[in-house]
C-alpha cells in the first residue's frame, strides 16, 4: 500500500536535533522500520514536509511515527497520514 504522510515540526524544536535524530535512526537501521520502503522524503524551508512510503500495513506506518517520537519527544506539531493512489488510478473510480 502507498501512504503519504504530511508533517510539521514543532516550532520550538531546534532543527539541528532533527538532523541528529535522523542520522542516528538511519545509522542504527531503525528507520525506515521493517515493512516500509521509503519512496520520498521532502522538507521545506519552513520545516514542514511530506514523506511517501510503500508499506505492508497500517501497523508498520504507526511504528514509523512511534520511532520518530521516541527518538525525539515533541518533534512534531502535526502529523497526518493516509493511504494514497496515483491520481490516474483514482479518476476511473470517481467516474463510475
Amino acid at each position: 500500500m502507498l501512504f503519504v504522510e504530511y508533517w510539521e515540526l514543532n516550532p520550538n524544536f531546534e532543527p539541528k536535533k532533527l538532523a541528529e535524530a535522523a542520522s542516528k535512526l538511519l545509522e542504527k537501521g531503525e528507520w525506515p522500520v521493517p515493512g516500509i520502503k521509503l519512496v520520498g522524503w521532502y522538507i521545506t524551508p519552513e520545516y514542514w514536509g511530506v514523506t511517501i512510503f510503500e508499506a505492508e500495513s497500517e501497523e508498520a506506518m504507526l511504528k514509523d511515527a512511534i520511532a520518530w517520537r521516541a527518538a525525539v519527544p515533541g518533534i512534531f506539531k502535526v502529523v497526518k497520514m493516509a493511504t494514497a493512489m496515483p491520481a490516474e488510478n483514482v479518476l476511473p473510480l470517481v467516474l463510475k
